[in-house]
């Protein structure tokens, strides 16, 4: 609604500051919650589900799949309110499919499993959300690729040092995955 009020009246620079602020406080927010989850993700579901359901590298696949799709949600909400989501839309789902018709072929060829799946699920994600609309995005609303690039990666590196102490914590406490968990 806030993307649509700004257009009706015209104030684009205003539209800019809302996807800047935006996607920055989306990716400090996400960062540290996914990071944690590639980090003590297997960990998390011993927890729920049990020792037979861990497949570290389907979480962590989907985890980091998942960063710039949802750290670029606002930006979609913004073009979504200035009118200018149908083409990009489109033209991202062509480009999924694409991405994930070859990717199943190779799977096809070399052998499915389900840290494949999840490396497949990963990449077109990752660069139809991920890449290809916040370029659009950049490009139809006047925003200069280095600032939008600046507004996240500045919050991703001080979600390093999150990550970082949890990979710490992670292998100090490798055999006791529990303690890990909780101090992490």
């Amino acid at each position: 609604p806030m993307a649509g009020a700004i257009k009706g009246t015209d104030r684009e620079s205003e539209a800019r500051k809302l996807v800047l602020t935006s996607t920055r406080y989306s990716t400090a927010f996400t960062f540290p919650l996914l990071s944690f989850l590639v980090v003590f993700g297997d960990e998390v579901l011993i927890l729920w589900m049990g020792h037979g359901y861990v497949n570290w590298v389907l979480i962590a696949s989907l985890s980091i799949g998942n960063l710039l799709v949802i750290t670029q949600g606002p930006i979609v909400r913004v073009l979504i309110g200035v009118d200018l989501h149908g083409q990009i839309g489109f033209l991202n789902l062509a480009l999924v499919l694409i991405i994930f018709s070859l990717g199943t072929m190779y799977l096809n060829h070399i052998g499915w499993d389900l840290d494949k799946v999840g490396i497949l699920v990963a990449i077109p994600l990752t660069i139809g959300s991920g890449v290809f609309i916040p370029l659009y995005a950049c490009k139809r609303l006047n925003i200069e690729l280095r600032g939008y690039l600046g507004a996240i990666i500045r919050p991703t590196l001080c979600g390093l040092g999150f990550t970082v102490s949890l990979l710490i914590t992670r292998f100090a406490y490798l055999q006791e995955g529990l303690i890990g968990l909780m101090l992490g």
